[in-house]
């Protein structure tokens, strides 16, 4: 290969040459064009100002709302930890009454004993603030409760009978005792006698 291929290979090396023409200020329809512009510029910066100050206002107004939330989410903290040592304490008379209650659903004695502890139960379901669990719970006693209502009615109408039948069992027992101790007795003075 000759220098005059390599030459004739590569393309030719272009040059470009700009001129900037620069228009004097004092020119009225650049200087015109530059006023509106400035205006416009100046009408845009006092809007972004605005926007800022009003940003700045609702910044302010946030963080004051902020210190307040954060007084009253401590103040609530303490109200629950009051709250949850009350109801813990009430708990444990609840869950010591709940069993004895189970076990006396049975036994109410009069229909407005019964009652009574039907609205007892629905007026803790109404005014407490309960757990859905122990709503649950109590609304299975109240069921429970209104089941064993036709038994109450039962046993309320056989009380007397019932009450009959114990006193004449508590005669005869004391009958029997009053004659065993007479016959104690006069083993005790036949004894003495003999002695």
């Amino acid at each position: 290969m000759e220098p005059r291929n390599r030459v004739k290979e590569c393309p030719e090396s272009t040059y470009a040459f700009y001129f900037v023409k620069i228009r004097p200020f004092e020119d009225p329809e650049l200087r015109e064009k530059l006023v509106l512009a400035d205006h416009e510029f100046q009408k845009k910066v006092q809007a972004r100002n605005k926007i800022i100050e009003a940003a700045k206002a609702k910044k302010e107004e946030r963080s004051i709302i902020i210190s307040e939330l954060k007084t009253l989410t401590a103040e609530n903290k303490e109200y629950n930890v009051v709250g949850e040592t009350l109801q813990n304490y009430l708990g444990m008379f609840r869950d010591g009454n709940n069993t004895m209650q189970a076990q006396s659903t049975v036994l109410c004695s009069v229909v407005e004993e019964l009652k009574q502890k039907i609205k007892m139960l629905s007026d803790r379901i109404v005014h407490e603030s309960i757990s859905i669990l122990e709503e649950k719970l109590l609304r299975k006693q109240i069921k429970d409760i209104e089941e064993a209502r036709s038994k109450v009615i039962y046993l309320s109408t056989n009380r007397a009978k019932l009450q009959d039948t114990v006193e004449g069992n508590e005669a005869t027992q004391n009958a029997a005792f009053l004659r065993n101790r007479l016959v104690l007795e006069m083993l005790e003075i036949t004894l003495q006698g003999e002695w």
